[in-house]
């Protein structure tokens, strides 16, 4: 947890010892909490990896091009040599299976980490969910950074995609298959829809199921202690002898 956000256990006890209503809601926020931290971090990771992606197929666009052309210039044959074209793709798609890999462990995180129900019985004093509610302000504000930070790393997700239709417009098919230089006006705006549309569209529903779990998450949290409180003052409204 950020240091600078206090314990959210009202008591300052370890989550372990928590009991009674508050202390549950309490051990099941520090849960989420983690798992909302845990979160930010691998967004981060994502948004790097996304970067990088885009770099590294703008730097490999050039080594396949260069190929080609000596490739052109040693034998006349115009082919992209298998092993370059490697050269120039590994980079970005070993990103890419990177930014991948963090989602999916991301999604299964969240699985983990999503709270169960709410408790049930008598309520404790409703003082104690003081230190909560700053956690769940904090929490608010990770869970908004990360959905911003993954809104934006899919602009050089559909940029780097854009560059390596390149590499299957004008240096595969163009040069494996010069039959398909006629269609040319066909299959060249044809193929980014193809390949990047329902790319980016799995890639941005998983990241919203992400986020949106610990969303949920958070506002079951924020449910249960708005409601104990209600209790509380309840109680307390209605005097001793209630």
């Amino acid at each position: 947890m950020d240091p600078a956000v206090p314990p959210v256990a009202g008591t300052g006890s370890a989550p372990g010892n928590l009991t009674g209503p508050i202390g549950r809601v309490e051990s099941k926020l520090l849960a989420l909490d983690a798992g909302i931290r845990a979160a930010a971090r691998r967004s981060n990771r994502i948004s790097w990896y996304a970067w990088g992606f885009l770099f590294a197929a703008f730097a490999g666009l050039p080594v396949a091009e260069l190929g080609l052309l000596y490739a052109s210039l040693r034998s006349g044959s115009g082919v992209l040599p298998v092993g370059v074209l490697a050269i120039a793709l590994i980079p970005a798609l070993g990103l890419l299976a990177l930014l991948l890999r963090e989602l999916g462990a991301g999604l299964a995180e969240s699985r983990r980490d999503r709270p169960g129900p709410g408790p049930t019985g008598p309520s404790e004093p409703a003082g104690l969910l003081e230190l909560s509610l700053v956690t769940v302000q904090a929490d608010q504000k990770e869970i908004s950074r990360v959905r911003g930070e993954l809104e934006i790393s899919m602009v050089p997700l559909i940029l780097g995609g854009i560059v390596l239709v390149e590499y299957v417009d004008s240096l595969i098919l163009l040069t494996w298959f010069p039959g398909f230089g006629g269609l040319s006006v066909v299959y060249l705006p044809v193929i980014p829809l193809v390949l990047i549309v329902p790319f980016i569209w799995f890639v941005w529903r998983a990241a919203r199921q992400w986020v949106g779990r610990y969303q949920q998450g958070l506002d079951e949290r924020v449910r249960e202690m708005v409601a104990l409180e209600g209790e509380f003052l309840g109680r307390f409204a209605s005097g001793p002898g209630a």
